[in-house]
């Protein structure tokens, strides 16, 4: 709907939940891509399935994680994985999408009050989603940032005024 995957030679779709892979699969069935293959795998440990005629690793030029590491316990792992095994070197660029609340001292852009840190903390523990400043963190530690915007948004089952804050970082 928003970009042509056609413009992709290969898109994968890596979950570790069996039924969000299926709901995954017949999605693509249904829009019939040919270039988009779901896989049921761990982010800490799934590679690339495809070589190059000459025996060498195929290589990833772009990795997302959407609405996931606050999910992953082992996040450093999933971060790790993608930077050393699935990353292209010179040209791969990782992008993060996922809920978030701010440390106590963060940077001004991403700064929250006590209040909603405290409050969005608690409904998101609700479901096991840690929302802790530690993923960015740990991303500007491995990573040098593109790109970052950090807003809020609706979520489902949620009051239409209490708006959840993202962020999206390359």
């Amino acid at each position: 709907e928003f970009i042509d995957l056609s413009a992709f030679s290969a898109i994968y779709v890596v979950d570790l939940t069996p039924s969000l892979v299926e709901v995954a699969r017949k999605k693509v069935k249904a829009k019939g891509w040919t270039n988009v293959f779901v896989e049921e795998g761990d982010a800490t440990s799934w590679h690339l399935p495809l070589h190059y005629s000459d025996g060498t690793e195929t290589k990833a030029d772009l990795v997302t994680f959407s609405y996931s590491l606050s999910m992953m316990p082992p996040f450093h792992a999933a971060v790790d994985n993608a930077v050393e095994n699935i990353l292209d070197e010179k040209r791969g660029l990782l992008g993060v999408t996922d809920f978030f609340v701010s440390g106590r001292f963060d940077l001004p852009q991403r700064q929250h009050s006590y209040l909603r840190r405290v409050l969005w903390q608690a409904v998101f523990d609700q479901d096991g989603i840690a929302l802790g400043p530690e993923r960015r963190a740990y991303l500007d530690h491995k990573l040098n940032r593109v790109m970052e915007h950090n807003s809020d948004g609706t979520i489902p089952y949620v009051p239409g005024f209490m708006r959840a804050p993202y962020y999206v970082w390359l």
